[in-house]
């Protein structure tokens, strides 16, 4: 039986209970029987040829090596049964368990790391744990279980000790100074060097959990991986090929998303956000004046002292509703306004230095470039400082104003942003009407988010035939008319909520639909793996998804699960459910 508790990116606490009495939490170390070593009292798993029936141990019987044990098929649990006789049960495990064969070898080559074990990974898929033999030290365990290693074995420490060597996060450390930085003055041998190991390796995993637990695998993948330029490399190397880790990347979490070192830039829910930006954003159509505003240390922006200075001269410009804002940031690039309460833009913490790598500067330019080819502003006005001035000035359009001469939060640099405004108004007044504007403006910001959340035709359909009221974050959608609600923004999560009349609007659209067996779901409850046939390949942990039966909404919520775990899990849930619908009740 395989549960898993918490997820990080493909790193995961997963609860493995091969048999009554016997349970395993992943990411966990491996220990073969050999002389060389004792099997520590608090290994939970071993892998030996003639199982010992020790009580609490995960026996794995294998007549294979250590780098190569024979398929999971072929391998069984030896659980130890109560009573004087000691007998063992034998169990097999393959259904639970898959064997990534020779991963430390695959892995020696960060070309061939990527391929092999993205595909060892597809194979085992997410319903069995991945064990990489000859996989893994303290210093890297962090990045091969946030890229999709379950478990690991202790090949690889036992093997640096009898080459002399002491293993550390920080990478090996020779035999002499082993003794000198670590030791107690007495002299190490090979057992005591592998005694060392076996001990900073399950430190280490200790502490994988417990990031994972927290969110924050991330963070300690980017710290752990400047050990050696092949992890670094490795990392790199996934992140550019994005799809595996995005996959599986969450697309909300309750804490911040710290953004620390240049590897953050390609961090899969960083890139995703971006992708969105370019590839499913469609920039609210009422506003024609693009203004450009800088980014803040707090999120979400507009509650920054700096943001509410330029709020409140954009609001004496009159115009506002004329604006669309949208700020220049790294690593997102660009965050319009309607989005800033959206993951990662209200949680991303970067280092402030008023400069921007020759990489950030790219990327700024590459979503600038992208929303300013979707959509075409009467008039563009770039409120940012020098630097950043510099680094947008390729892709602005010709005639675009720059009104910050020093700090743009500044009073004087307000009152020339609040002026320029003016003077557009006073020499293109557009024949709008402003107050007609700002009726429809919420409705236009809404749909852009939606845009952002659902797609382009999602979007257009949620809000077709529709008015909005309130303030974001707290905005509610409802249809003409009638006045049903069909869903409504919150400060949780800065995207939108979908009532059973919403999502029967969007039910029809391929890319957030949960497909269930037929049964009714009850009140507000929790939609379990086991009642899963299968998910839109677009949906992630934090999604809001419809539940369908065939073409029925039978409920909406917020998906527990990426669309590749529903197919395949048993246990766990997959969907939080909001709303619930019985047969007939809610409509297509």
């Amino acid at each position: 039986m395989l549960e898993t508790a918490a997820r990080d990116g493909r790193g995961r606490l997963a609860d493995w209970t091969p048999c009554e009495g016997l349970s395993v939490r992943s990411p966990e170390l491996i220990v073969p029987t050999v002389g060389l070593v004792d099997v520590p009292a608090w290994a939970r798993v071993v892998v030996t040829q003639a199982p010992a029936g020790r009580a609490g141990v995960v026996e794995l019987v294998s007549g294979g090596t250590w780098f190569h044990p024979v398929d999971a098929e072929g391998l069984v649990v030896a659980a130890p049964q109560p009573g004087p006789t000691g007998q063992v049960q034998v169990l097999r495990v393959g259904e639970e368990l898959a064997v990534f064969h020779d991963a430390g070898g695959w892995a020696s080559n960060p070309t061939s790391a990527v391929p092999s074990l993205i595909e060892a990974r597809r194979q085992a898929t997410p319903g069995r744990l991945l064990w990489a033999p000859a996989l893994g030290s303290p210093a890297d365990y962090a990045l091969w279980t946030y890229l999709g290693a379950d478990l690991f074995d202790a090949s690889p420490l036992l093997l640096a000790a009898t080459r002399g060597q002491a293993l550390t996060v920080d990478g090996p450390l020779p035999l002499e100074d082993a003794e000198r930085l670590l030791g107690d003055g007495e002299e190490w041998d090979v057992q005591r060097l592998a005694q060392h190991n076996l001990e900073a390796a399950r430190r280490e995993l200790a502490l994988v959990r417990h990031h994972i637990a927290r969110g924050a695998l991330r963070a300690l993948v980017e710290r752990r991986v400047y050990a050696a330029p092949s992890s670094v490399e490795i990392l790199r190397r996934f992140d550019r090929e994005h799809a595996h880790l995005e996959a599986a990347a969450a697309t909300n979490r309750g804490g911040p998303l710290a953004c620390m070192t240049g590897e953050s830039l390609w961090m899969p829910e960083v890139e995703r956000f971006r992708r969105r930006v370019r590839d499913h954003y469609e920039p609210p159509a009422q506003p024609d004046i693009l203004v450009l505003l800088p980014c803040s240390r707090t999120k979400p922006y507009k509650l920054s002292p700096s943001h509410r200075h330029m709020q409140r001269a954009l609001d004496e410009s009159g115009i506002r509703h004329r604006v669309h804002e949208v700020m220049v940031t790294s690593p997102l690039g660009i965050v319009p306004r309607e989005l800033e309460d959206v993951f990662p833009a209200n949680a991303y913490d970067v280092p402030v230095t008023g400069r921007w790598t020759l990489d950030e500067g790219q990327v700024i330019r590459d979503q600038l470039a992208a929303l300013l080819a979707r959509r075409t502003y009467r008039h563009v006005i770039s409120h940012v400082d020098a630097h950043t001035q510099e680094v947008i000035a390729p892709v602005l359009p010709e005639g675009a104003l720059h009104t910050a001469e020093g700090r743009p939060a500044s009073f004087g640099d307000c009152v020339r942003l609040r002026d320029a405004l003016r003077q557009v108004q006073e020499a293109d007044p557009a024949g709008k009407d402003v107050r007609a504007l700002g009726k429809a403006r919420k409705l236009d910001d809404l749909r852009a988010l939606a845009s952002f959340q659902f797609g382009p035709e999602a979007a257009r359909a949620l809000t077709r035939s529709a008015f909005c009221h309130g303030r974001m974050p707290y905005v509610k959608l409802e249809e003409e008319g009638t006045g049903k609600q069909l869903g409504m923004t919150t400060a949780e999560r800065g995207t939108i909520s979908l009532t059973l009349e919403g999502a029967a609007r969007i039910a029809g659209i391929e890319g957030y639909r949960v497909r269930i067996q037929d049964f009714e779901l009850k009140g507000t409850s929790s939609l379990f793996a086991v009642g899963v046939e299968g998910a839109d390949a677009d949906v992630r942990p934090g999604d809001e998804v419809v539940v369908l039966c065939g073409e029925e909404v039978r409920g909406v919520g917020v998906a527990q699960m990426a669309a590749e775990e529903m197919g395949v899990m048993r246990r766990g849930i997959a969907v939080t459910v909001r709303h619930t619908a019985r047969r007939g009740e809610a409509g297509t």
